[in-house]
């Protein structure tokens, strides 16, 4: 058994005697009925997170390199700043970074002059395929070890995309693409899943369990809300009869103290008290939600999150004890971490599919507000070293000793002037 066969591909031998391999399945894994895209879809924290770090990278500024970055007139910023009729350039870049995080992976697809996807001047429309939605075994996909030039110039990797899907009694309806004509991004890395080398794992796969976990824990406490307030009614008089066996009442007592109790409660309209006419009993079933350790289960979680998807501990919301200074200082580090390699992953592969190889694509985070922090820093540094040195010299040392001060203080001040 070769390597490949171990590794669970499904050898086949075309009428040349040439192996192929193909792999069954783009099956990511589930827990609980959840894939890491679900889990994203549901769970509050996991969704937070990935949408802070979706709208800074929708936030992006792009510009050929050599042309002016405010003023470039390039079809691909302007393909790139209206992407599609149906989203602005922030609700595409959102999506893609939905896909890229919680999938690990996301195609882009050109919609134009067939033939022409490499030609940006050819191209109308781009969109995001969802991952759920890609199927690698309807349509040819054979893989091997193949050669750049297969890659490029054959239909050997197909995949089908479920570009309707169907609902209410309507067909789904698929579209193949040419792995060649989509663009593909790759979160972790490709080559890492048994979906051989067109898809990724998610960072997000070994904290699935976490992910699912919060979702568990809002469901129990949604449980703990409905169910707090509700009274068990027995029969005392026969309870003093027996000792120790709180006796039912029989089914007409049960019917009156139903409707009795369904006019009763704390919510606007209700009665707040019940009367009845009979020597009863009653037990509350409230639940404190802190017995049954929801909190603790929320701290671990977003915790483990935070640290898959790399996200500073200040920025967790049920960790919110965090200053000012603080908050915007992990925002910068989760820019620079995290958004910073999406987009630059984004500008490389976009850059190398339209043939943008001499000026490429680049994106620009400068003017995003934690970075203009970074300049407030600096103006306040160089403020701050001007009195100090004004104050210095004002005290009779010369020009000269107090530069070779701030130089002993590892200070350059012709980089501060």
């Amino acid at each position: 058994m070769g390597l490949l066969d171990r590794l669970g591909f499904n050898a086949t031998r075309s009428t040349d005697g040439t192996m192929y391999y193909s792999q069954i399945g783009n099956q990511r894994a589930e827990l609980d009925g959840y894939t890491t895209y679900t889990a994203a879809l549901r769970s509050p924290i996991l969704f937070g997170l990935i949408d802070k770090i979706a709208k800074f990278v929708a936030q992006a500024d792009f510009y050929i390199e050599g042309d002016d970055e405010n003023k470039s007139n390039d079809p691909l910023i302007a393909l790139l700043n209206s992407p599609n009729g149906f989203q602005s350039k922030e609700d595409f870049l959102k999506e893609f970074t939905f896909n890229y995080i919680s999938s690990g992976y996301d195609f882009i697809a050109t919609v134009g002059s067939v033939g022409f996807e490499h030609d940006v001047t050819r191209i109308d429309s781009i969109y995001n395929l969802n991952p759920l939605y890609i199927d690698y075994n309807s349509v040819n996909f054979k893989t091997k070890l193949l050669t750049r030039g297969d890659i490029k110039d054959s239909n050997l990797l197909k995949f089908r995309y479920n570009v309707q899907q169907g609902s209410s009694g309507q067909a789904s309806s698929y579209e193949d693409f040419d792995y060649k004509d989509v663009m593909g991004f790759f979160d972790v890395a490709n080559g890492l899943t048994k979906d051989f080398l067109l898809s990724s794992p998610s960072r997000l796969d070994p904290v699935l369990q976490a992910a699912v976990n919060v979702i568990k824990a809002f469901e129990a406490q949604n449980i703990v809300i409905k169910s707090n307030g509700r009274e068990m009614f027995f029969n005392q008089a026969m309870a003093n009869t027996l000792p120790g066996v709180a006796k039912n009442f029989d089914q007409k007592d049960i019917e009156r103290i139903q409707r009795a109790n369904a006019n009763y409660g704390m919510e606007h309209g209700k009665n707040r008290a019940m009367f009845l006419n009979k020597e009863t009993g009653h037990k509350s079933l409230h639940i404190d939600a802190k017995d049954i350790g929801i909190q603790e289960v929320l701290n671990t979680s977003a915790a483990a999150i935070a640290t898959a998807l790399n996200v500073p501990k200040d920025l967790i919301p049920v960790f919110d004890n965090t200053t000012y200074t603080n908050k915007k200082e992990s925002e910068i580090e989760l820019i620079q971490g995290t958004v910073e390699p999406i987009l630059s992953d984004l500008c490389r592969t976009i850059s190398t599919f339209f043939k943008y190889d001499g000026k490429p694509l680049r994106y620009s985070v400068d003017h995003l507000a934690p970075m203009q922090h970074i300049e407030l820093i600096k103006t306040d540094k160089v403020l701050k070293l001007s009195t100090a040195y004004k104050n210095f010299v004002g005290a009779g040392m010369s020009t000269e000793e107090t530069r070779a001060l701030f130089e002993d203080l590892g200070i350059n001040m012709m980089e501060n002037e």
